[in-house]
């Protein structure tokens, strides 16, 4: 049997395109057994190493709204504290162990003391996840074992070279778009804030496209929030995300037959 990786990008609400994607991918039966992921993608894998199916990872985006005012706990580090996420996530997964879970998984973030990466293979999983999803100016930095973690995309948004030599076939979803501004564009701290983390994502993954056996990117051409929390658009992005992946494997079945 083939063992399948399956690498996914960061990208705030655009993580939930890796929900529909792989709604397609369980309508196929095609099961990942090594995943890889960065802030929103490490939410995602990590549900999904929990057993969780894609309409379960779109109900946890649309009922948690992590970037709803719900979670607000003004601090100097961060509009958001992330700590209040984990009862959420506890809610609906426990309390588990990476080790633990039905698949190989390793989560990304930054280490904010050492300015480098940090991959998570074992341990707590949702602190992994909040470590990795902690971006920068929104969410307070997560604090493990006395070492300061924040939002894996500043050293390694598209994690799929983490996990190329792991498995026999290699799938990565990607969020490429990189277009120029207007002035307006740029209106409030959020803009900024955005603005900056995909000119530092696009320098570090631009170099990686061709590592995945089936790289994807259904964001491409299109302008999605990052900080989508209405029902309605998340359930959008969730469409799209099922609908490109659908229409590649129409257009390319010789890349199907790869995962078969």
């Amino acid at each position: 049997m083939k063992k399948l990786g399956l690498a996914l990008a960061g990208g705030g609400s655009k993580g939930l395109i890796h929900a529909g994607a792989l709604q397609y991918f369980k309508e196929n039966k095609i099961i990942f057994h090594s995943l890889s992921g960065t802030s929103a993608g490490s939410i995602v894998a990590g549900l999904y190493s929990c057993g969780k199916k894609p309409h379960e990872i779109l109900d946890f985006f649309s009922t948690t709204k992590m970037f709803s005012t719900k979670h607000i706990g003004l601090s100097s580090k961060g509009v958001i504290k992330t700590k209040t996420l984990r009862n959420e996530f506890e809610h609906i997964i426990g309390n588990p162990n990476i080790e633990d879970l039905n698949y190989e998984l390793q989560i990304v973030a930054t280490n904010m003391l050492e300015g480098s990466e940090k991959i998570f293979d074992k341990g707590n999983l949702i602190d992994a996840i909040l470590a990795s999803s902690a971006y920068p100016g929104v969410f307070t930095p997560m604090k493990i074992d006395g070492v300061i973690y924040s939002d894996g995309g500043m050293v390694n948004n598209y994690p799929i070279d983490i996990i190329k030599n792991k498995t026999d076939i290699t799938v990565g979803i990607d969020f490429p778009d990189f277009e120029i501004f207007k002035e307006d564009d740029l209106s409030n701290m959020f803009d900024i804030l955005t603005r900056s983390f995909d000119i530092i994502r696009n320098l570090n993954t631009s170099k990686k496209n061709s590592l995945a056996d089936i790289y994807l990117t259904p964001s491409r051409g299109l302008n999605l929030g990052t900080f989508d929390t209405d029902p309605n658009k998340l359930e959008e992005i969730f469409a799209l995300g099922y609908s490109f992946t659908k229409k590649y494997f129409q257009d390319h079945p010789e890349k199907l037959s790869l995962l078969k």
